[in-house]
Parts: structure tokens; C-alpha cells; sequence
């Protein structure tokens, strides 16, 4: 129960934030988007190990002139 309070503490902040960082001249309903994608991110957590290295990998591959691997699907 604790942790749910928590959570909904942090998103209500996280849109606050994202309320009143947005410049003055966007529209409210840009801000309010604004807010709920900071929300959506921080709530989604950190971005798993293969979706932050594979990119890299791919791109140093490419830098070196190496082949792409084969689709596996």
C-alpha cells in the first residue's frame, strides 16, 4: 500500500514538473502532453541492458565496415 502511495506521489510530481517546466508560449495541452510523456518515462524504469548496448554495438559495426548478423525472424 505504501509503495502504491509512493508511486502515485512520484507521477503526480514528475507531471508537476513537467507542467511548469514547458515554456510559456506552448499550449496547455502541449505541456499537459509533455507531462504525461515525463510520467510515462519514469514509471517505464530504466531502458534494459540490450535495448542501451545492441545500438552501440550496430553502430561500431558499421564504423569498422563489418556485415550486419543475419535476421533471425
Amino acid at each position: 500500500m505504501r509503495r502504491n502511495a509512493r508511486i502515485g506521489v512520484t507521477v503526480a510530481v514528475l507531471l508537476a514538473v513537467g507542467l511548469t517546466a514547458a515554456h510559456g508560449a506552448e499550449t496547455t495541452e502541449a505541456r499537459v502532453a509533455a507531462g504525461i510523456k515525463a510520467a510515462g518515462l519514469a514509471a517505464a524504469g530504466p531502458k534494459p541492458f540490450v535495448e542501451i548496448v545492441c545500438p552501440l554495438m550496430q553502430q561500431q559495426a558499421e564504423e569498422r565496415g563489418l556485415r550486419p548478423c543475419p535476421s533471425s525472424g
